[in-house]
């Protein structure tokens, strides 16, 4: 956060948990050029007094921190913003997250209406005022230094231009050195078509009898609302900060298909963040701000479109892709029945970042000519067979990446089950179950995953005389590497037959510890990191896959009270965020989530359902069930109407095309490939 107003040379101290910085404007004009474009800058550099590391950072005006150089203890870390736009019909990018590479901003996929650095006059965009439940109705509101400065309780700022349903509020923030610590900010939105209003607010410390942080809504603050029945106390919140932490920096509220966020991140990178919480539907409202004594904002951005901006989700390099914007895609058929020769297609087909579909399927209605195909919606090429040499069965695990290789999993006739590589008329064996050393023979294998350099990701079984043993491995055909299993030291009684690997060879993989549940982790065989387990917030974790930047997206559940709950959630190992999430009382725009399919851009496609649904299921590739529908049981394809709608954990690639299986309530099958427009 830095003032639109400052110039080259101007400098100022922080103090907080982190130290004492030495901040320096080193230029008002930098040209600084990041993936999400190139921007004229705001240059500020921050040295600790006590030499533990600088800090650079450049500042767009509107946009917000685009760059990060930061030195500390050794380390250079660098971060850049990756995508900015002011089209509203673009809804595709999203909101960059708090992760390697930074903030990319609320909502990417809104336009800016309103930006105030206070440097006119206060009435140009907004009307002051005060609430009428207290004293004579008089505000004291006035701008000081290019700030926006409260001096008494209840004073706020009211909005001229009124706005739609969907938006994202965001100002920098600071309170007073002789400020209290409660009841830090409002913000307020103030329908105009009804009396309905909703205040979200961040509660430092303790606020009237409360002694948590809490979420405001119903009704404006006013002196008596301390207790009302209409706030959600101690809302699920995806960060927490002590009491204490430094208290500048940058709040930001974002309201978008009947759900409500907000934030506070303070210069010291801590940050205080609410789940997204349900309210009502504001077609046309005001924004209010409230504030308390002694607290200052500055660089109030108002951003809106059609449905909306982001939002603050997406967590890491390339942040939450989903923005609000309306999806629309054109349908590519990649096989279907009864057209071809298959009577049983494939529900979990799998593509690469070419398009290329990966399926399996079975010509006979009771079963046993299988095999693996691959397709673009042109010809079909045939990877493996049944009738092939010496084959004596196919499972239905395979995984194909960008070279066109796919791997598989079969059975000769000799009885030894493999995992193998293929390519047109070669093939590597990746590994074979009668390996066998004299001592211990491989009993199963399952779920091989194959990444771009060949190598594949699988979980496995071996028979011991002490015992039969599990864990997750790795190999592209040379040596076996073991990822994690069951023997001493690492404390692992059960595995699940599910894998996931980038191409830095980092597994998903799923394990319950001894005495635990299942939980999710990943691991490149020397380092092991936890992403997420039941307990606190978690009933249960499931279904992850991992992308090329080490995020792995899963599917979570869990109870509010007595309302259960399901949810997609993304977690690197240091952190888990909220992407989507479903409550069966129709209280959110999706009832029930499943399967989180991941790029490497954090866009996410997943199976889900709504009220709005009267049976079967739906696959959509954002968090509205409107707007980023890709397809629901009762559309029409081909002249057939869906009923229902699957797909794999592999399903989106890096293009945003999405490959699913539906079943026609005629009872024939296909596979389509969605392509955005």
């Amino acid at each position: 956060m830095v003032k639109s107003s400052c110039k080259a040379g101007d400098k100022w101290q922080t103090s907080g948990q982190g130290g004492t910085v030495n901040w320096t404007v080193k230029s008002v004009s930098a040209t600084v050029t990041v993936p999400a474009g190139t921007f004229t800058c705001i240059h500020t550099q921050g040295v600790s007094a006590d030499g533990g590391g600088t800090a650079d950072h450049w500042w767009a005006v509107g946009v917000g921190e685009v760059k990060m150089i930061a030195d500390i203890g050794g380390q250079t870390v660098i971060t850049e913003l990756l995508g900015h736009s002011t089209d509203p019909s673009n809804g595709d990018n999203g909101n960059g997250g708090n992760g390697d590479n930074g903030d990319g901003g609320n909502g990417s996929a809104c336009e800016v209406v309103l930006f105030d650095d206070f440097s006119g006059n206060l009435t140009d965009n907004w009307i002051p005022g005060r609430s009428v439940n207290v004293d004579d109705g008089i505000h004291d509101l006035s701008i000081e230094n290019g700030e926006l400065k409260w001096v008494q309780t209840w004073d706020y700022i009211e909005s001229k231009a009124s706005f739609g349903n969907d938006l994202v509020i965001e100002f920098d923030y600071r309170a007073g050195a002789s400020s209290v610590q409660f009841g830090e900010f409002w913000v307020e939105l103030v329908a105009l078509t009804d009396t309905d209003h909703f205040t979200s607010g961040i509660y430092r410390g303790q606020y009237g009898n409360q002694n948590y942080h809490a979420v405001n809504i119903g009704r404006a603050p006013s002196p008596s609302d301390y207790n009302v029945v209409d706030k959600i106390l101690d809302p699920p919140y995806l960060e927490t900060m002590a009491p204490g932490s430094p208290r500048e920096g940058k709040i930001s509220f974002s309201y978008r298909d009947r759900q409500v966020q907000m934030q506070f991140e303070n210069h010291q990178g801590e940050i205080l963040k609410t789940n997204m919480v349900s309210t009502g539907n504001f077609t046309e409202s005001k924004i209010r701000i409230w504030g308390m004594p002694n607290r200052f904002i500055d660089q109030v951005t108002v951003c809106v479109g059609e449905n909306g901006g982001g939002g603050n989700g997406g967590n890491g390099d390339n942040g939450n892709g989903n923005g609000n914007g309306k999806a629309e895609f054109n349908l590519v058929k990649i096989v279907d029945t009864p057209g071809t020769i298959f009577y049983h297609l494939d529900e979990f087909p799998t593509l690469n970042n070419s398009g290329t579909v990966a399926f399996w399927a079975d010509e006979n209605r009771n079963w046993g000519t299988d095999g693996i195909y691959t397709g673009d919606g042109g010809t079909l090429s045939t990877i493996l067979h049944v009738n092939d040499a010496n084959v004596q069965d196919i499972w239905g695990y395979k995984s194909i990446n960008d070279n066109g290789e796919v791997a598989v999993q079969l059975q000769y006739l000799q009885n030894n089950t493999t995992i193998e590589v293929r390519k047109d008329n070669s093939r590597t064996e990746i590994f074979s179950k009668n390996s066998y050393d004299g001592v211990n023979e491989v009993s199963d294998v399952a779920d091989p995953q194959l990444n771009n350099h060949g190598e594949v990701s699988f979980w496995k079984s071996t028979w011991t005389p002490s015992g039969t043993r599990y864990g997750i491995f790795t190999s592209s055909g040379t040596g076996l590497k073991t990822v994690v299993d069951d023997t001493h030291g690492n404390a692992f009684k059960r595995f699940s037959k599910i894998t996931s690997i980038n191409d830095d060879g980092e597994v998903f993989f799923e394990a319950a510890p001894m005495g635990g549940e299942f939980s999710i982790y990943k691991s490149n065989g020397n380092t092991r990191k936890l992403i997420a387990a039941p307990g606190g917030r978690f009933q249960s974790v499931h279904d992850g896959v991992i992308n090329n930047h080490g995020h792995v997206a899963f599917t979570g559940t869990g109870i509010d009270g007595y309302m259960s709950w399901t949810g997609m959630f993304m977690g690197d190992g240091d952190s888990v965020t909220d992407l989507i999430l479903a409550r069966i009382d129709g209280s959110t725009p999706f009832m029930f989530v499943t399967h989180a399919s991941l790029n490497d851009h954090g866009d996410i496609a997943f199976v889900g359902l709504h009220d709005g649904l009267t049976s079967g299921n739906g696959l959509y590739a954002g968090v509205s069930p409107t707007n980023h529908k890709v397809i629901e049981a009762g559309d029409i394809i081909d002249g057939k109407e869906v009923s229902i709608v699957s797909m794999s954990r592999h399903s989106i690639n890096n293009n945003g095309q999405i490959v699913f299986f539906v079943g026609f309530a005629d009872g024939s099958q296909a596979i389509y490939r969605a392509d955005p427009r």
